[in-house]
């Protein structure tokens, strides 16, 4: 689900447009890993569980951003906040019988903010560069593992992956 809502106004000479938005994500997973035993020239034996898994994602932003016309000039600055909680019950079985389950979470609460700036060089020559701040949240299957036959919480010092964009270039707007 993501809604928006756009406004096109004028300040002064120049032209306007506010954006203010919102975004939710729910999903869900479920995995389920067994093994057999087998020989050669016999039947399979019975199938017994070795790990379950549970695990899920529901996520919030909300953006917002205003780009300004100024002559040749197009500055526009925006952010973004994101609620991302993610969860994971992990089990781990032993002869196909429940040996032990954690139910592992975390939250990541991100603010996101970006600059885009493009100067009209010609009617068909554009330059522009953006600089911003964007993250990647765990997925669920990073909360817990398998060690030594038991299930384990892994979040311990796990945090989301942060980056800093930049990019510079031109497009060129006529045919060819």
């Amino acid at each position: 689900i993501e809604p928006r809502w756009s406004r096109a106004y004028q300040l002064g000479n120049s032209n306007s447009e506010f954006t203010i938005g919102y975004r939710y994500l729910d999903e869900d997973s479920s995995e389920f890993a067994g093994r057999t035993e087998y020989a050669i020239n016999a039947l399979p034996r019975k199938f017994l569980a070795r790990t379950s898994s549970n695990g899920g994602t529901e996520a919030h932003a909300f953006y917002i951003d205003n780009r300004f016309d100024l002559g040749s000039w197009v500055i526009t600055p925006g952010i973004r906040f994101e609620s991302i909680d993610t969860y994971n019950n992990f089990s781990a079985y032993k002869s196909g019988n429940l040996l032990n389950t954690v139910n592992p979470t975390i939250q990541s609460n991100e603010w996101l903010p970006n600059l885009s700036i493009l100067y009209k060089a010609t009617d068909n020559w554009n330059i522009f560069a953006n600089a911003g701040v964007s993250f990647g949240p765990q997925q669920y299957n990073q909360l817990a593992r398998l060690e030594g036959g038991i299930a384990q919480s892994t979040t311990d010092g796990l945090h989301p992956e942060k980056s800093n964009n930049y990019e510079i270039g031109t497009k060129y707007l006529g045919n060819g």
